[in-house]
């Protein structure tokens, strides 16, 4: 399973599930949990932008959007 860490300094990527979170941290392991997060276009845009060999951009179409994403 993957288990993303999504914080200030960007995301983690986990294997198993963080036996705690940081206070300012969202643990998210699908797309619903990602939209259950309520991050703002601003932050995902952010968090977009912070991913290694990703084509950056300079806004989002809108947080339904920016925040989906394909598991494998």
């Amino acid at each position: 399973m993957r288990i993303y860490i999504i914080g200030n300094e960007g995301i983690t990527l986990c294997r198993e599930p963080p036996a705690t979170v940081d206070k300012g941290e969202i643990a998210v392991s699908s797309n619903e949990e990602l939209h259950a997060a309520r991050l703002s276009g601003k932050r995902l845009l952010a968090l977009w932008n912070a991913l290694p060999g990703i084509e950056k951009r300079t806004k989002v179409g809108g947080t339904r959007s920016a925040a989906s994403f394909r598991e494998p």
